[in-house]
């Protein structure tokens, strides 16, 4: 009895050991924080600033900066409760955003932004004599997932306590200042955060768009986001069908430009800004055609991962403009055909058919769901059968070698949805 005891406790101790080690193993190299203004942590800017994840932020440090203040005040917190201290150096010109972004969501994270300018700051901070250039000291919803900074979309400098928005302004930077971050979380046993800095490049875009007989049309031009958030738009000359407009961008973000009128099908294209890539970017001509019964129409950017009928992320935004024609002629009905490049299914065509009706239905389901009626729409997969890049019978007599199918650009333009309207309903 003895011996089987003692056997297990061996196991125990062996267990909480293994399990100890693996624990201390998995734990993340987390970024330190100060919680004093004479310690804050020098950060250098570039186009795209990662820091953290970050320690907890325990208390006020050696300093309680903020003591009780007034409740208020949008300039500064009511008190400093567990804080962290960031000094700014940006290194490029451009418009500074940030995402705050604790670990744990329900932690409730404020900030206040200053402009740096000597060492006498700190001095002057504890004595209020200095007003910060952008703050947010408002309450975070839940749908925010605690997450608040400064935005290229809010509209506001300073958000105050109570319910409010999750982001303020972004604000105009230059290369050579610095700025100070000073965050509080609102809540004891927080389990640190992570911040994520943007200056963005102004890009200056220009081009024209027309109608079907090569005719100047007045068209709204916009860019969205990757989650098809519009960030700005414009309208096109409807004398000169030119439009030419300046926008913020993120280096390296996802970026889609949207072009539409009420009565023609739009066009869509992707737009990822570089470093190298000159500040203007001009555009050929964009051609959008009529909305006419019995004609097919391809929905760009609507990309599928490979054998698979779920829809990439930056599909949303030609989702969105689809829903939007098809709520403006509220009674046109319209077929969705499905697509596969071939050789996704390994040549079964039982399966690309079925994978390209699948896909036709992802569309007509995102559709539904957002309130256009069911006998609206039809569903249909033509398997592989119709590729963009190699005719049918190059397919199925003439092949070209497996490796041309699998070239990424080609495969995933294959694998796509087309619109095709039955009945404009008038």
């Amino acid at each position: 009895m003895l011996k089987s005891f003692l056997a297990i406790l061996l196991t125990l101790c062996v267990t909480v050991l293994y399990s100890q080690t693996r624990t201390k193993d998995s734990i993340p190299n987390l970024k330190p924080i100060a919680c004093d203004c004479k310690k804050a942590v020098k950060l250098t800017l570039n186009w795209n600033t990662k820091y953290g994840p970050t320690i907890d932020t325990k208390g006020y440090g050696d300093i309680q900066e903020i003591p009780i203040h007034d409740k208020h005040s949008k300039y500064y917190f009511e008190t400093e409760h567990n804080s962290a201290w960031y000094l700014l150096n940006i290194t490029v010109d451009g418009e500074l955003v940030f995402h705050i972004v604790p670990e744990n969501p329900i932690d409730d994270y404020d900030f206040l932004l200053f402009k740096y300018n000597d060492t006498s700051f700190c001095r002057d901070f504890i004595a209020r004599k200095l007003i910060p250039v952008r703050s947010n000291i408002s309450r975070v919803s839940d749908e925010d997932s605690g997450k608040t900074g400064l935005s290229s979309n809010a509209k506001v400098e300073y958000e105050t306590r109570g319910k409010g928005f999750a982001y303020s302004k972004s604000i105009h930077v230059k290369k050579g200042e610095q700025y100070m971050l000073i965050l509080d979380n609102v809540y004891d046993g927080g389990k640190g955060h992570t911040i994520f800095f943007h200056i963005l490049k102004n890009y200056h875009l220009i081009g024209k768009t027309l109608d079907d007989d090569s005719m100047p049309v007045s068209a709204t031009v916009s860019i969205s986001e990757k989650n098809g958030t519009v960030i700005t738009k414009t309208e096109s000359d409807k004398t000169t069908g030119d439009y030419n407009f300046t926008t913020p961008l993120q280096i390296g973000g996802q970026y889609t430009i949207t072009y539409s009128t009420p009565n023609s099908f739009f066009d869509i294209k992707s737009f990822t800004p570089i470093i190298k890539k000159k500040d203007t970017v001009e555009y050929k001509p964009v051609v959008l055609p009529a909305l006419k019964a019995n004609k097919t129409y391809k929905l760009k950017n609507i990309l599928f991962y490979s054998d698979s009928d779920g829809i990439l992320p930056q599909s949303l935004p030609t989702l969105k403009m689809l829903y939007a024609i098809l709520t403006i002629h509220n009674k046109m009905t319209i077929r969705i055909e499905g697509h596969v490049n071939p050789l996704d299914g390994n040549g079964d065509s039982y399966y690309e058919m079925d994978l390209s009706k699948r896909r036709a239905l992802t569309v007509y389901n995102y559709l539904v769901n957002k309130g256009i009626k069911k006998e609206r729409l039809s569903i249909i997969g033509f398997g592989g059968k119709f590729p963009l890049y190699i005719t049918a019978n190059e397919v199925f007599f003439k092949p070209y070698p497996p490796e041309y199918y699998k070239q990424e650009g080609k495969a995933q333009q294959n694998r796509r949805v087309e619109i095709r309207i039955i009945s404009m309903g008038e």
